[in-house]
Formats: C-alpha cells, sequence, structure tokens
C-alpha cells in the first residue's frame, strides 16, 4: 500500500441517553416506555483515514469495528429486554437497576472511548484507542488481548554474567545468548533467526526442548530452558533478526513452513498471518506490528514489548542485533 492512500475505515459513534427513572408503566396503562430509557442513535459513520500519516490496515480496523458493532447491538437488545420484563413486572426494580446499571456504565465508558478514538493523532494512539473500546465492549470469551514481553539475554566473550540487550545493540561471534518470554495469554509461540545470508534456522519449537505449545500464560518463561543457550557461530556476521510469533490459536501454515529443509523469510512471514490464500510472492495481507521498549518498572530482563492490534488474534515481531566478528 503507498504511503498517503486512503482507505475507509468505519467506525461507530452513538449518543446515548440515560434516564433510569423514565422506565416506568406510563398513565397507569401498563405500556412500556423503553425507548426513552434506552435513547441512542446507532449509525456507522465512514471516517477517511490517511493510511500514509496512520499505517492503519483497513481490514484489521473494519473487522474489529464490526465485533464491536455486533456487541454494541446485543448490549441493547439485552437493555430493552430487562426494561420490557420490568415494565411488565418480570422482574423487580431492584434486579433491573443492578443489570441496567451495568449496562449503562458501559455504555458510557464507550462514548468517552469514542472521542478519543476520533481525536487520535497519530497511527499509535488510533490503534491503542480502538484496541480499548475492542476490548472493553467485545465479551470476553470473544476479545483477544494478547501481550508479550521478550527479553534477550547475552554472556558475551570474557564476561561472566548474562545481560540484557536492547533491539538493534551488537553481540560479538561466541556470545551465548538465551531469551525470556511472557504472554498475557496462553499462546502458540514460534521463534526463528533470519541471518544475513537469508538463512533461517528454527529456535522454538525445538525437538530437543523440553517444552512446547501452547505456552502457559502470565509464567515468566527461558527459551532454552535452564542451562541451554544459543551461541553466535562466525558465519553469521552482520545484520540478524529473530522473529518472534505469539498466536492464540496454531498456526499451521507457518509450522509447515518451519518444518521444510529450505523456506524463505518471506514464506515465514505469511505463514505467521496464516493467510488461507496468497495469491503471489506477497502475503496478500499485512498484520500490524507494535512494540515498544523496555520502560523503567518493567521486569527485569524485558528487551521489547509488543501487542495485538485490535481484532488481530496474533503477534509478528522482529528482534534486530548486530553480529559483530
Amino acid at each position: 500500500m503507498r504511503a498517503g492512500s486512503r482507505v475507509g475505515v468505519a467506525f461507530v459513534t452513538l449518543a446515548l441517553g440515560f434516564a433510569l427513572g423514565s422506565c416506568k408503566k406510563s398513565g397507569g396503562s401498563g405500556s412500556p416506555d423503553c425507548d426513552s430509557e434506552i435513547r441512542y442513535d446507532a449509525r456507522k459513520v465512514e471516517g477517511r483515514v490517511n493510511a500514509g500519516k496512520f499505517g492503519v490496515e483497513a481490514e484489521t480496523s473494519v473487522a474489529a469495528v464490526r465485533e464491536v458493532d455486533s456487541a454494541v447491538e446485543r448490549y441493547l437488545s439485552r437493555w430493552r429486554t430487562l426494561c420490557m420484563d420490568y415494565k411488565n413486572g418480570a422482574m423487580s426494580p431492584d434486579e433491573y437497576r443492578g443489570e441496567a446499571r451495568s449496562l449503562r456504565e458501559r455504555m458510557e465508558k464507550l462514548e468517552s472511548l469514542l472521542l478519543v478514538l476520533e481525536h487520535a493523532p497519530d497511527a499509535e494512539s488510533y490503534q491503542k484507542a480502538l484496541k480499548q473500546i475492542y476490548v472493553a465492549m467485545v465479551p470476553a470469551e470473544q476479545a483477544v488481548d494478547l501481550q508479550v514481553e521478550f527479553g534477550v539475554l547475552a554472556q558475551k566473550p570474557g564476561e561472566s554474567q548474562y545481560s540484557v540487550v536492547p533491539p538493534n545493540g551488537s553481540m560479538p561471534t561466541g556470545t551465548n545468548v538465551y531469551f525470556t518470554l511472557r504472554t498475557s495469554a496462553q499462546a502458540h509461540v514460534y521463534l526463528y533467526q533470519e541471518t544475513p545470508a537469508g538463512g533461517i534456522n528454527v529456535m522454538f519449537p525445538h525437538p530437543q526442548m523440553p517444552m512446547a505449545n501452547p505456552l502457559p500464560a502470565g509464567k515468566d518463561l527461558r527459551i532454552p530452558p535452564q542451562p541451554g543457550f544459543f551461541t553466535l557461530e562466525a558465519e553469521g556476521v552482520g545484520l540478524e533478526q529473530v522473529h518472534i510469533v505469539a498466536s492464540v490459536e496454531p498456526l499451521t501454515r507457518l509450522e509447515t513452513a518451519l518444518g521444510k529443509q529450505n523456506t524463505t523469510a518471506d514464506e515465514l512471514a505469511c505463514g505467521a498471518r496464516d493467510l488461507s490464500y496468497n495469491p503471489g510472492t506477497a502475503c496478500g495481507g499485512a498484520q500490524a506490528r507494535t512494540f515498544g521498549l523496555a520502560q523503567p518498572g518493567d521486569a527485569p530482563g524485558v528487551s521489547m514489548k509488543a501487542a495485538n492490534t485490535a481484532g488481530a488474534t496474533s503477534i509478528h515481531q522482529i528482534f534486530a542485533f548486530q553480529h559483530t566478528p
């Protein structure tokens, strides 16, 4: 996609009026007055998002917004049902107030989050706001909130201790390396190295390691497990890249590609997105990558952090470093 192109991204705006007291029998007739209790304008507004400025992938954003739309409609439908049940005497005022309050608070939160989305100044802010809306509105069993903390720990020749390596750092030949990993949800994780010559080395999953996918959530894991480590060999001098892929579901296409004798970085990148159709050499679609450098207060040993975009079920991130003689 060329910089400066424009893509239409739909998002929801809701104007909500809340008046709990209006949900009552009107005029003694018993006829419900729920429309005034749950007054809203639900409409999809076509926004024009500058892809050159935001880097927003339309398919990812629209898919996430559609899930939000569906969730909002279900919540409002449930609210109307509650109101009707209350009017018809099927539930007490206290029962109605308890559940209706929860729904009202959810809708009010959506309003405030939509304001943040509409005024997002850049791609990172936009995707963060959309992700917050997605996680807040889509039911927990459907929403995907996947976060990864990844650490590269290196023991350079002549050193006795391992230390954290930041992205784009340097490591000389003979350095011993291990990785640390922590995911917010149970995930299938794939690690592979892309050498300066274009070779691919699979680091995880590995048949000789006593750990396998899926990896548990919320645990600090070491790859390879103690006392193992990887060593930088002399033939890999130059820019090296470690690909980190995490997915809530197994990526069968990527697993197949990693198991081949000869595969390419492009093929693996497409497999990391697990597309069902590849029309040519390109992946036919892109998946946004987001990451942040370790910050003060982060867990020791964290080199970078990554999170999925709204509606995406996986993360594909690259840790690059300079391999020196």
